[in-house]
């Protein structure tokens, strides 16, 4: 099996890496069941797993922006793309739909001199990130992992609009959850992860965590402040399968969050 980490779980990419997929494919299946509803949703993840819980120390993510005190770092690294289209296969996890590497080291960024691959591609609906407190109607993840472990995202939102050309099979492709755990779909076209960053569009980086069980911190994130659009048709494809599989926006605890011009 080509998937390299599981998209509700990306603390298994360091584990992939480090222990191999076997290791990784136990720790994942040993894991208690979370979902978004009533019963195991957000408000329970900490009794499944402690770090997710929120207190006054706490650096968990989504979180809101407040974008007219969002000040740029004119020497901060800015995230370098590396222009190169990769393969993707296309699944339901049972949580959200995930397009998973090929190759996980076909296509990767590099900030402050660190690579990072990407592994997959995240979506939600709707956004887990807010900008001035206004969700946006869908935010895509691109997942990436260094050699050491470490996890820096890169996140982009949607607003509904043109249809978006660089995900147009992704979305007419999507797995229902009856296909949850036996089909996944081998996207005939490549995608250029480069084309899905809005361009010339500053980003917000901050420290946070990951935005499901097992909400592991010390994740860097990049969180474009440009959307770009994406059909009704193609929201629709999105929200027929999951109508609202987001984590609400957690508490800043004093963390900055830094403006990024574009590279």
């Amino acid at each position: 099996m080509r998937r390299i980490i599981a998209a509700t779980s990306l603390l298994l990419a360091a584990s992939v890496a480090l222990s191999g997929c076997a290791s990784a494919a136990t720790a994942e299946k040993a894991r208690p069941s979370w979902s978004y509803g009533a019963d195991t949703g957000p408000a329970q993840w900490q009794t499944l797993d402690p770090a997710c819980s929120t207190t006054r120390a706490s650096r968990q993510s989504p979180v809101d922006i407040d974008t007219s005190t969002l000040a740029i770092d004119p020497t901060a690294a800015p995230v370098v793309l590396h222009d190169r289209p990769a393969s993707f296969e296309l699944g339901n996890d049972g949580h959200m739909i995930v397009a998973v590497a090929d190759d996980p080291h076909a296509y990767a960024i590099t900030i402050a001199g660190t690579r990072y691959d990407l592994r997959e591609l995240d979506f939600h609906a709707g956004s887990e990130h807010e900008l001035d407190g206004r969700p946006a109607a869908a935010e895509l993840q691109l997942v990436h992992v260094s050699s050491t472990g470490a996890i820096a995202v890169m996140s982009v939102l949607f607003r509904t609009g043109a249809a978006n050309a660089a995900l147009d099979e992704v979305f007419s492709s999507m797995p229902h959850p009856v296909t949850v755990g036996t089909d996944r779909v081998d996207l005939t076209e490549p995608i250029d992860p480069a084309a899905l960053i809005p361009p010339g569009s500053t980003s917000a980086r901050y420290i946070g965590s990951l935005t499901s069980p097992p909400c592991t911190a010390d994740v860097l994130w990049n969180v474009y402040l440009h959307p770009l659009t994406v059909s009704p048709a193609q929201l629709h494809d999105l929200t027929d399968i999951y109508s609202d599989n987001h984590r609400p926006v957690q508490p800043l605890n004093g963390r900055t969050i830094t403006g990024i011009a574009a590279g």
